[in-house]
């Protein structure tokens, strides 16, 4: 599972500033993680911080360096699958990232939005938190990676089920 937070939505303009990956243990509640804050070469913008609550000064204070963060990332995933919730948007930051600095990226990807669009058609929305909410699940932390990577193993876990029985 790999969620982003992020200054934007542009992969060429925008930062990643948040990084959230989890190798999911369906056995047990016990996963491998990798989280980091990644420093920004620009402040980030309000309506981004709204959105995910990460400072500039978190940044400054925890915030790894963009290399270091992708390099870490990039080793942390090797050649595994990679679940994300809209899958699209963080694809496209992790492609760009990797090819600044030369680390390839062939991993097979999933996308829980899809896969939730399939699974249950007749949801009035189908972002991360307001399917969480439909689920009734909690939905305090949302747009924080961690939080983000969690509920999307929940999504992906119910969406397989029923995806399963349909085919």
């Amino acid at each position: 599972m790999l969620d982003l937070e992020t200054t934007g939505f542009s992969p060429t303009r925008d930062e990643i500033v948040e990084i959230a990956a989890l190798k999911v243990d369906t056995t047990s509640d016990t996963h491998q993680r990798y989280l980091c804050l990644v420093r920004t070469n620009f402040p980030i913008p309000p309506h981004a911080v709204a959105v995910h609550g990460i400072t500039d000064e978190m940044l400054r204070a925890e915030g790894l360096p963009h290399e270091e963060a992708i390099r870490d990332l990039h080793e942390f995933i090797g050649d595994m699958r990679i679940v994300c919730h809209n899958a699209r948007f963080d694809i496209g930051f992790l492609r760009e990232s990797f090819a600044k600095y030369g680390l390839d990226f062939q991993n097979p990807f999933s996308c829980t939005m899809q896969m939730t669009r399939r699974a249950f058609p007749s949801l009035p929305s189908y972002k991360l938190e307001d399917i969480v909410r439909f689920a009734g699940w909690d939905a305090s932390g949302a747009h924080r990676a961690l939080t983000d990577c969690l509920n999307t193993a929940r999504v992906y876990m119910n969406s397989v089920g029923i995806l399963a029985a349909l085919e």
